[in-house]
């Protein structure tokens, strides 16, 4: 009995996992097909968490044309003389993909210490281009992504 109920637990556990994954497939295709179809609403709840792990990506392309972010400190040196002001950036981690994520080092407890002069890199936080790289938003962001019209009403019209 106890068998039969965790067997169930975990099909209903792995069709969920699965059903966010799917969606969250269908949401990219839907923003790199239709990016005008994309909105962001909300507002900054001052968590900092866009300041403590930004992702740079490269001047380089990779063979699918698709702009690559940095994996190297070497790269990033590179980049720091194109764009100075990543020179205000510090190297803090890597994800499963060796892509390296920065700091900026005018965050303190939160908060931006030169918001009224920050970059437009910083003032156009969160961007739909961001979404088509491949980023996304912090867990707790202020700002959501949605789809104005639904990925059906382009399948729909696409179908016609």
């Amino acid at each position: 009995m106890k068998l039969i109920i965790l067997i169930k637990l975990f099909t209903v556990t792995i069709k969920t996992k699965m059903w966010q994954f799917i969606s969250k497939i269908v949401f990219k295709i839907n923003l790199l097909i239709y990016p005008s179809n994309i909105k962001i609403i909300g507002k900054c709840n001052k968590c900092g968490q866009c300041c403590k792990t930004i992702m740079l990506y490269s001047n380089v392309l990779d063979t699918e044309k698709q702009a690559v972010f940095i994996k190297t400190e070497k790269e990033f040196l590179e980049l720091q003389k194109t764009v100075p002001f990543y020179q205000n950036l510090h190297i803090v981690g890597s994800n499963s993909k060796g892509e390296l994520s920065f700091e900026c080092k005018y965050l303190n407890h939160n908060k931006c210490t030169i918001y009224k002069t920050r970059p437009d890199f910083c003032k156009s936080y969160p961007s739909v281009k961001m979404f088509q790289l491949g980023g996304s938003l912090h867990k707790n962001c202020g700002f959501k992504i949605i789809a104005r019209k639904k990925f059906n009403y382009f399948m729909d019209n696409f179908q016609r």
